[in-house]
């Protein structure tokens, strides 16, 4: 994670992180970055066999935006409906204090 986080802070401004956060559910841990616009930044690394992450983290550090949405359903509807594919089902997530998080590989999307 230190890492990553060093990689990331020699290309955006990181100013302050947030603890690891390490969540047995999803099989990730997740620390928080901010720029100094209070842009937040998510590293995620694994956290156990079979982690949605492991794969796209060999290509690279900067892998993924997440958003939080106010209808997570919906919005899960309408990422499969765009060919976004889901990488896992939805789980409660630690760092989010257990509110529901899912992983999409979009690659199928932007091909």
């Amino acid at each position: 994670m230190e890492i990553r986080k060093k990689k990331l802070s020699e290309i955006l401004p990181i100013v302050k992180s947030s603890k690891v956060f390490k969540d047995p559910l999803l099989k990730v841990s997740v620390q928080f970055l901010f720029d100094n616009n209070n842009i937040c930044y998510e590293l995620v690394a694994p956290n156990g066999v079979g982690n949605p992450v492991d794969l796209v983290l060999k290509k690279n550090t900067l892998n993924h935006i997440a958003y939080k949405v106010s209808n997570f359903n919906f919005i899960i509807k309408k990422y499969r409906k765009l060919g976004c594919m889901p990488l896992s089902t939805p789980k409660k997530a630690v760092a989010f204090h257990g509110a529901r998080a899912i992983f999409f590989n979009t690659i199928k999307y932007y091909s």
